[in-house]
C-alpha cells in the first residue's frame, strides 16, 4: 500500500495557514482572569472558560472577582500588565510588529524588529518628530526580574506638559525587541501613581523566553 506524500502546494497552503493562525492570536488581548472562591476553595480562570465545580459541598457561597492584571504573552516576552489599560496590536508586517497597553499616564509599547535597532536609534527617531528643542536624551536602566538593562530616557516638553519614555532593548540575538515605557508625570515631574504601580508590577515578574 503506497501513501501520498503532500504535496509541495499543499505544504506551502498549509505553513501559511499557520503563520496567519499565529498572526491572529497575537492581535488578540490577553483574557481577563477572574479569581473565584467556592465553599472556601479558590479558583482562577479566563473569560468565557467553564469552572467544574466538585468537593465543594451543596449550595456553596460563590464570590468572583476580576484579577488586577492580565497577562502578556507576546513576542518572545511575558509579564503582567494592568487589565484596565487598552490593547492594541499591528501585527501585519513581519519586519516589525508592535504591542501598545495604554492607561490614564502610563503606556507600555513593545516591538518585534527584525533588522537590528538600538533603543538610542529608536529614540533618535523620535525626536526627529518632535523636534530637537523640545527634547532631552539621558542614560538610564532598570533592573527586570534580575536582569539589568541599559536603555536611555527622551524626554519631550510641549507646551509645558512633559512626557518621558524610557527605551530598552530587551533579550539577545539579531532580532531587536524594544520596550518603550512612556508616562506623563505629575505637576512636580514625578513618576505617576499609574506608572509607579505599573512598573511595581513589571519590574517582578518580567520574563524574556
Amino acid at each position: 500500500m503506497s501513501i501520498r506524500k503532500p504535496s509541495v502546494t499543499m505544504l506551502a497552503l498549509l505553513f501559511a495557514t499557520s503563520i496567519a493562525a499565529r498572526a491572529a492570536d497575537e492581535n488578540r488581548e490577553p483574557p481577563l482572569k477572574y479569581r473565584c472562591e467556592v465553599g472556601g476553595k479558590i479558583f482562577t480562570l479566563a473569560d468565557g472558560e467553564p469552572l467544574k465545580l466538585s468537593g465543594v459541598g451543596a449550595d456553596p457561597t460563590i464570590t468572583v472577582r476580576p484579577e488586577p492584571f492580565r497577562e502578556f504573552p507576546y513576542g518572545g516576552v511575558k509579564f503582567r500588565y494592568p487589565s484596565n489599560f487598552t490593547f492594541e496590536a499591528d501585527t501585519a508586517d513581519a519586519e516589525t510588529k508592535h504591542w501598545t497597553l495604554s492607561g490614564n499616564d502610563f503606556k507600555i509599547m513593545y516591538f518585534v524588529i527584525q533588522d537590528d535597532v538600538s533603543d538610542a536609534q529608536y529614540v533618535g527617531a523620535m525626536v526627529g518628530q518632535f523636534g530637537e528643542e523640545k527634547c532631552t536624551q539621558s542614560k538610564t536602566s532598570i533592573t527586570l526580574n534580575k536582569y539589568q538593562y541599559a536603555g536611555t530616557r527622551l524626554k519631550v516638553t510641549i507646551a509645558g506638559n512633559s512626557m518621558t519614555m524610557d527605551v530598552f532593548r530587551v533579550g539577545s540575538g539579531k532580532q531587536t525587541r524594544l520596550l518603550v515605557l512612556q508616562d506623563n508625570p505629575d505637576d512636580a515631574g514625578k513618576p505617576s501613581a499609574e506608572g509607579r504601580a505599573t512598573l511595581a508590577t513589571l519590574k517582578k515578574l518580567f520574563a524574556v523566553e
